[in-house]
């Protein structure tokens, strides 16, 4: 597991942090791509200054067929509904919140503003520098698996794993491929 973007040297770049948003849909116009239902599955938490949503999506960790509904219709419907119940369940947006704010209580996150009294659909929100962004997608990948381990048995930890989404809902922007994200691994499951 490994974050998605890179260190920038362009200083107005930064990213907005909040939990007041965390049961934002996932745009049903961007889940086609999926090959599982994104029910349950996501997690909003930051707007860059550039408009893009982010999003910590749970992808099963395991090869996990998805039956496709007998119709375009139905699978139309289906992927909508997915759409709109994206959100975690309260208990795993609390553990992910939690997650969260340990990291910024630690290193070279500390002093960042995500402070231990924020709280699910508090009105709190930090601008970092997209730096700051950076290593946050880095620390939460390298400590995932040993915060799981410590502090919880839900298999539903155990059976997904997370991975960070951008999206720029209606910008029609070319998206530019670099080396850094060419040259990274596609995605495995552990």
């Amino acid at each position: 597991m490994k974050p998605i973007t890179h260190a920038s040297d362009r200083f107005f770049d930064n990213g907005t942090l909040s939990f007041r948003n965390w049961r934002s849909s996932h745009s049903c116009k961007h889940i086609h791509g999926f090959a599982f239902d994104l029910q349950r599955r996501t997690f909003g938490l930051a707007t860059a200054a550039t408009r893009e949503s982010w999003f910590i999506v749970f992808h099963p960790a395991g090869t996990r067929i998805h039956e496709l509904p007998p119709s375009r219709r139905a699978q139309r419907q289906e992927v909508e509904e997915a759409s709109r119940s994206s959100a975690l369940r309260y208990e795993h947006a609390q553990f992910i919140a939690a997650y969260i704010k340990q990291l910024f209580l630690l290193n070279e996150l500390l002093g960042e503003g995500v402070e231990a009294s924020w709280a699910l659909d508090g009105p709190q929100v930090q601008t970092i520098t997209f730096n700051k962004w950076t290593t946050f997608q880095e620390v939460f990948m390298e400590n995932w698996g040993e915060y799981v381990h410590d502090h919880t048995e839900d298999p539903f930890w155990y059976e997904n794993q997370p991975a960070f989404h951008a999206y720029d809902y209606g910008a029609n922007i070319e998206i530019q491929v670099n080396d850094h994200l060419r040259s990274m691994p596609k995605q495995e499951s552990l």
